[in-house]
């Protein structure tokens, strides 16, 4: 079962989800992934402008969540200013025993510098899929 996130916005606002189902995963291989997810499964409204987040990344590029957060922060530190305006470190909370972990969200822009570093055919179909959905629910 997927954790829970319990996002804040920047302003301390709750960010409007296009979908209550954002952490489900598609029950489909990874050659259809991208032909069969619904676009509002990758990203939601948070005050006006379109995000996804680091879990749906790790869901969906079968990493650990820990490495995609990792790979944020250095690329965070890499971009400077252009970083703090396209990502935001929030809270997730898991269900099952109540911990809190950290989770990114983040903007298109965002989203594409992180995953420019993944390879792999996978990937790029996973890259697709994501920049579908943004430009699908802009």
């Amino acid at each position: 079962m997927q954790p829970e996130i319990k996002k804040k916005a920047p302003d301390g606002g709750t960010p409007k989800a296009l979908n209550e189902n954002l952490l489900v995963k598609p029950d489909v291989s990874s050659k259809d992934f991208v032909a069969e997810v619904a676009p509002n499964e990758l990203v939601c409204l948070n005050d006006g402008q379109l995000i996804t987040d680091s879990i749906k990344i790790a869901d969906v590029h079968g990493k650990r969540h820990d490495d995609v957060l990792r790979l944020i922060r250095r690329r965070i530190v890499e971009a400077g200013e252009w970083g703090v305006r396209n990502f935001a470190e929030t809270q997730g909370v898991n269900p099952q025993n109540g911990q809190s972990y950290p989770v990114f969200t983040m903007t298109k822009d965002g989203y594409q510098f992180v995953v420019g570093k993944m390879t792999g055919k996978k990937a790029v179909q996973h890259q697709i899929a994501f920049i579908e959905a943004f430009n699908s629910v802009a």
